[in-house]
């Protein structure tokens, strides 16, 4: 895996987001896909962040504290309220009670709550501010600071 990512360095940053968007954009074509794709996309997301963590150089005061604290924020916001506040057009919503036996739904209530605590906050973090704000500013992205 060195062999691969010394010479971009860029890549454990892009690589888990890519992932989790890439299986995110398979879900309407997988029958069943969200029950499926979700936890998959999870494990496979979380555990290629695991992989490649040696290679993700934390800037500043950055910490995995603050990615999980950032993750609780928002789902006490954003998560919570569904279906408090107006939607633009039709959606629908998974019931996992709808497709699983109540021991299964839990597991995926699992997944789907450690996704939107850890799993995606890192991957969005190492992404958009660890990778693609600095690569704006800098294409040394590693040696380039964002201010507060």
């Amino acid at each position: 895996m060195k062999a691969i990512i010394e010479p971009h360095p860029w890549l454990p940053y892009v690589a888990p987001f890519a992932l989790f968007v890439g299986l995110t954009g398979m879900q309407p074509y997988v029958p069943g896909g969200v029950a499926w794709i979700y936890p998959a996309k999870m494990v496979l997301t979380g555990l290629l962040i695991l992989a490649v963590r040696r290679w993700l150089v934390p800037s500043g005061d950055w910490a995995a504290v603050t990615a999980a604290v950032t993750g609780l924020i928002v789902l006490v916001l954003w998560i919570l309220p569904e279906g408090l506040y107006p939607l633009l057009g039709q959606t629908t919503i998974f019931d996992p009670y709808q497709h699983f036996s109540r021991p299964d739904a839990i597991v995926w209530i699992g997944f789907r709550f450690v996704g939107a605590v850890l799993v995606v906050p890192m991957a969005k973090e190492f992404f958009w501010r660890g990778f693609l704000i600095r690569w704006l500013v800098r294409s040394d992205f590693q040696n380039g600071r964002c201010r507060r």
